[in-house]
């Protein structure tokens, strides 16, 4: 009777490489599922403080792209651009629903870094719109707009863009008007946003 201890196998040295290309097969088709379930999906975030209020963590933020536009600087002087629409939509710290819409033109075919006013640069473009509409629990609102007195202190900057995921960061100033009572101002200041999404 033979024990277990005296049987030996002989393998070809074919049969082992077969067998080191299967086990690898096996071992990247494995690797290659799971790596395919931990997908990292970004939330796009916007933030800003005002005079009375406080918007900490906007996550409901959509950026549109929408028609385009002809902007004329003079007679003679004119460009393209397409025209995006971001909007957030959150609540204050007491509740109310705040609305913040801004309309920006940018230039056709380029990157969107840079700082864009309400008074338009060649080259670039700028800011077309800016409205908050802040409505309470009773329904009633309050609309602001961009103050025609401190256009040269707003601003948006795009510092950077992600071509390859298709998002953007940035900052945001703007001193507003309320349409209601024009001798009501506010201020938006601290504006950050993150990992906006965008389609060309």
């Amino acid at each position: 009777m033979l024990s277990l201890k005296s049987l030996k196998f002989k393998t070809s040295p074919l049969l082992h490489r077969s067998v080191l290309i299967l086990v690898a097969c096996l071992m990247l088709t494995s690797c290659r599922d799971k790596i395919d379930l931990f997908e990292i999906e970004r939330q796009g975030t916007l933030s800003f403080s005002t005079d009375n209020l406080v918007t900490q963590h906007v996550d409901d933020v959509h950026f549109y792209k929408g028609k385009q536009v002809l902007y004329y600087y003079d007679v003679d002087t004119y460009e393209f651009y397409n025209r995006y629409l971001l909007e957030a939509r959150g609540k204050d710290d007491k509740g109310a629903d705040v609305i913040l819409s801004i309309e920006i033109d940018f230039l056709i075919d380029q990157d969107y870094i840079g700082v864009y006013r309400p008074v338009y640069e060649y080259n670039l473009g700028g800011i077309y719109s800016i409205n908050l509409l802040n409505k309470d629990s009773n329904g009633s609102f309050k609309s602001y707009s961009l103050d025609p007195e401190s256009l040269a202190e707003d601003y948006l900057q795009i510092e950077k863009q992600s071509q390859e995921e298709k998002l953007i960061l940035g900052k945001f100033f703007f001193r507003l008007v309320c349409e209601q009572d024009p001798s009501e101002k506010l201020t938006l200041y601290q504006g950050i946003f993150k990992d906006i999404s965008y389609a060309q």
